[in-house]
């Protein structure tokens, strides 16, 4: 007689997501988490400064005979000190998510216990871990499209760029929430001239299916070493995004 063993997967997710997800994701809680107290603080910070409004949104987990399904239980914005408190939550599983212009600063399970063990008091969450860093927002945008291969399964191999004219290019600082606009030219150039250093969201408006998805975060500063993004709008099974062109 073979025995199998039961196997827990995943203790914890934390998402510190800096472009919008590309691909197939599934966020799995190991044994509900970590313990938190019933009433906690959550701080989120970018490049070291405390960041206001960001959606803080806490979800309550309710077991089902085949799942778990997430209710939601509160919904916040961070102040001024890049903070919101959490008050008085009732005994169970949760989950807490953290979003700022369309980009995860983190997502994680967590539990609070009617009896207390070793609960924590704080979450402290980073936006922006991964921006894309360049001296100038200056470069030039494509799409990916099927090759000219009579051959389906050759015409998705051997892809080809195209350039993206007129599309509408919208900079957002991350602190300021400032916007810069431009759009691009025939040949799929664009620049924001005198754009000052900082976070932002890089976002294509138009012209390219599911704009929305559209997106990267780049850090404006004068140590990077480029002053040229090129960049691809992209395609998979499950979203769509933009890259850089390494």
């Amino acid at each position: 007689m073979r025995t199998f063993a039961t196997v827990t997967i995943v203790a914890l997710i934390l998402v510190a997501a800096n472009t919008p997800a590309i691909g197939c994701s599934v966020a799995l809680c190991l044994n509900h988490g970590i313990e938190m107290s019933a009433s906690f603080r959550v701080h989120i910070t970018t490049d070291d400064k405390t960041l206001p409004g960001v959606s803080v949104s806490v979800t309550s987990m309710v077991e089902g005979d085949d799942s778990e399904t997430r209710r939601p239980a509160l919904e916040l914005q961070t102040d001024s000190l890049g903070e919101v408190q959490i008050n008085k939550l009732q005994p169970g599983n949760y989950w807490i998510t953290a979003t700022l212009l369309g980009f995860s600063a983190g997502e994680t399970c967590f539990h609070v216990n009617k009896k207390p063990l070793h609960p924590k008091s704080s979450f402290d969450f980073t936006w922006g871990d991964y921006s894309e860093p360049t001296r100038a927002v200056a470069g030039s945008l494509v799409v990916s499209r099927a090759g000219p291969d009579q051959n389906p399964i050759q015409r998705q191999i051997h892809r080809v760029d195209v350039p993206v004219a007129s599309a509408q290019i919208v900079l957002t600082n991350a602190l300021t929430k400032e916007t810069y606009r431009s759009a691009t030219s025939s040949d799929g150039g664009f620049i924001l001239p005198d754009i000052p250093e900082g976070t932002y969201v890089f976002a294509v408006g138009e012209h390219i299916t599911d704009a929305s998805d559209k997106a990267i975060i780049v850090k404006v500063t004068a140590n990077a070493s480029r002053d040229h993004l090129a960049l691809r709008s992209v395609e998979t099974m499950c979203s769509t995004g933009l890259e850089v062109i390494r």
